[in-house]
């Protein structure tokens, strides 16, 4: 099984996608700009239709936490879809080692019952993504 398919994204349809310069002057985006904004040419009816990458090379965990809050806080103004006119973005994150992965999934799932955002989160590690 490819790391696409494992990430749910089908490779079959066509994506744009945007580096984090290219979406800076986007006002409705998170401060902490992801690394790469993928979004469907031709939206889905089952699938999230846009998705924000967020590379966490040699993070530290409370850098981490920190990130997910302004996330969530973001989601919670509603500026995205009030903007954009569309879902708030599934968030990817793309952590160096499975144990960074396993404290993040943790810490998302410890936020589910605190938090009003509706957000979907994927998180991966490098690894997988090992040939």
């Amino acid at each position: 099984m490819s790391a696409s398919s494992r990430l749910g994204v089908d490779t079959k349809c066509a994506w744009v996608a945007y580096t984090e310069l290219e979406v800076a002057d986007m006002d409705y985006f998170p401060e902490q700009k992801a690394d790469l904004y993928l979004s469907r040419s031709e939206p889905s009816e089952e699938k999230p239709n846009n998705y924000l990458l967020y590379y966490l090379d040699n993070a530290q965990f409370f850098v981490v936490k920190k990130l997910i809050k302004v996330i969530v806080g973001h989601e919670e103004t509603g500026d995205w879809e009030a903007e954009s006119g569309s879902d708030y973005p599934c968030l990817i994150f793309v952590c160096d080692n499975s144990r960074m992965e396993e404290r993040i999934t943790d810490y998302i799932d410890s936020l589910a019952d605190s938090s009003d955002a509706v957000l979907r989160f994927i998180t991966t590690s490098l690894s997988s993504f090992a040939v």
